[in-house]
């Protein structure tokens, strides 16, 4: 073991409940951590390799079409997101019915169905989300999100409200070109952002 020296440990899920720490609880030493759910405090730049966390459905979101319109600007698909997070998205929504979609789980706890938190619609999960142009990520109980992978198979542009999260493959990703400023302010889809 030699202290982790010449060691990589994966940890793709880290943390216990209640806290779901970031840290991975084990006596490491100098080994490498590969894993999902890093943020700014723990990450070593330059020495750890921060993971997506893998979503087995996000194969279903694969876009084969880019040329059709999509119905959303923006949709909010993450399951049990923080009450105050889903209060503010539903204020936005009776202003903005037309574009904002707020999605949860259904009754009956499918993962590959979510319906409309204010109508009740059922929507097939995650292709929904080949119909829109933004896709909120916010923080759950852990860090990283599944929604994330499964937003950009879809070609959904992510809009991460996390603070402090420590994106996938951040040491070779600049993840910075996939945001769009224009004199201090971000810039509309319709003038060229990230298309």
């Amino acid at each position: 073991w030699k202290n982790g020296e010449n060691h990589l440990v994966f940890n793709m899920i880290s943390g216990t409940a209640p806290d779901f720490s970031t840290v991975v609880e084990l006596q490491l030493g100098n080994a490498m951590i590969a894993g999902a759910g890093f943020d700014t405090y723990t990450f070593r730049e330059n020495f750890d390799v921060s993971l997506p966390v893998f979503s087995p459905v996000a194969k279903l979101a694969e876009v084969k079409d880019t040329s059709h319109d999509r119905s959303w600007l923006v949709t909010s698909s993450q399951l049990n997101i923080d009450p105050y997070y889903l209060n503010e998205l539903q204020k936005l929504s009776h202003q903005y019915h037309e574009s904002l979609l707020i999605l949860d789980a259904c009754h009956n706890r499918n993962y590959s169905q979510r319906c409309d938190v204010n109508s009740g619609q059922k929507y097939a999960y995650p292709e929904i989300l080949q119909e829109t142009i933004f896709c909120i990520i916010f923080r759950g109980e852990r860090m990283s999100q599944f929604v994330l992978l499964e937003a950009m198979a879809a070609n959904c542009i992510p809009v991460v409200v996390i603070d402090g999260h420590v994106m996938p493959f951040k040491n070779v990703i600049d993840w910075k070109h996939f945001f769009c400023f224009h004199n201090g302010r971000p810039l509309e889809y319709s003038d060229g952002c990230a298309q």
